[in-house]
């Protein structure tokens, strides 16, 4: 607990302070004098209380397992992130597309009507005029549908089926965790552990990973895929090879562009099986 408050501290400083809106009202936390002091007396209390005890209790702390620890704190570092500081509305044309078509997955249909003004507008094509950013004429007339891809806005349509509204925009938060998770998991399949951790908080770290997480646009969601994908073929099994090809699937349907990686996947599953058939 005291290094926890210490450690709460050092982020208010540096920081400058939070405010979270949770079910018990707002919590908002800006000075680091309060958490610095409750350290403090706390620490002071260790010390007369439990100080013959500091070595069994510092050997705890040697036997965590460091690299993992470290990784596993940069992915609830970048959901905290991605909630706290993400922009939980649809503000940017992109987002826009894809929150919007992710509710009309949710409603069971994905055309909507043209607005009343272009039904009577002079000119052809008038529905292509009417429709937004990420929308088309559809077939029917009078009315407009989504073109982006649906993979995203499928993923959000689910959260928000699950949890109402609000948990669609969770979607990108708990995808950046799980990217960072993943690229522990790869690092320390090809370097080690500490290579792992440190890949993993260098993508925490990186300014277009961040820019992305806050907004609900496809970008973190495309990169766990694809992660999940590469790291999946490491495990040279069958079931890993099905986890990268559902992972590869998602990704190509969130992102269409991306579709030439999975030659790169296949690559590797093709490279990891014949390792282990050559092991056999």
């Amino acid at each position: 607990a005291a290094l926890a408050n210490g450690v709460w501290a050092a982020w208010l400083l540096g920081g400058g302070g939070t405010i979270l809106d949770t079910m018990f009202g707002p919590f908002r936390s800006h000075s680091p004098d309060r958490p610095l002091v409750v350290s403090v007396l706390l620490s002071l209390w260790y010390y007369v209380r439990c100080r013959v005890y500091w070595e069994p209790d510092a050997g705890r702390f040697s036997r965590l397992d460091w690299p993992k620890t470290m990784a596993l704190a940069s992915a609830i570092a970048t959901f905290g992130l991605g909630v706290v500081w993400g922009n939980p509305l649809a503000t940017g044309a992109d987002a826009s597309g894809y929150v919007s078509q992710a509710e009309l997955w949710t409603s069971g249909t994905l055309t909507r009507p043209t607005p009343p003004w272009a039904r009577d507008a002079p000119w052809g094509d008038a529905a292509f005029t009417a429709a937004p950013v990420g929308y088309r004429s559809g077939r029917e007339p009078d009315t407009i549908v989504p073109f982006y891809s649906a993979g995203f806005p499928l993923v959000m349509a689910l959260f928000r089926l699950l949890g109402g509204r609000g948990a669609m925009f969770l979607a990108v938060p708990l995808l950046g965790a799980l990217t960072v998770w993943l690229t522990y998991l790869l690092g320390r399949s090809l370097g080690g552990s500490w290579c792992g951790a440190i890949a993993g908080l260098l993508l925490l770290a990186s300014p277009a990973f961040l820019i992305t997480l806050m907004t609900a646009m496809s970008d973190v969601p495309v990169t766990a895929w694809w992660t999940l994908a590469a790291y999946a073929t490491l495990s040279a099994t069958t079931g890993g090879a099905i986890v990268s090809g559902l992972a590869a699937a998602l990704a190509i349907l969130t992102r269409p562009n991306t579709a030439p990686l999975a030659a790169v996947v296949t690559l590797l599953v093709l490279v990891e099986a014949r390792q282990r058939i050559s092991r056999g």
